[in-house]
């Protein structure tokens, strides 16, 4: 869409809140595939994890293009992990 990474990041954040978070946490719950105990604790470390990630990224010192940079290398990490190591 041509946005600045920092500006794309904090508009991906908002847009997954209410249509994947809550809409697809409802459906799971009325199926019955969803743990309100786990969902808490998983949420509790994901809240942690956004606030320190969302500060650390809006540094004066991190520009776009080492974000960009940074989030490339995470999904190489995360995809050899999937593909070598399960």
């Amino acid at each position: 869409l041509g946005m600045d990474q920092k500006y794309a990041t904090g508009t991906s954040i908002a847009a997954q809140i209410l249509p994947i978070g809550l809409l697809g946490a409802a459906v799971y719950y009325k199926e019955g595939n969803l743990s309100i105990r786990d969902a808490i604790f998983i949420a509790a470390g994901l809240f942690v994890g956004f606030l320190f990630g969302a500060l650390f990224a809006n540094q004066p010192f991190i520009s776009s293009a080492l974000m960009k940079k940074l989030y490339g290398i995470f999904l190489f990490v995360i995809g050899a992990r999937y593909l070598f190591f399960r």
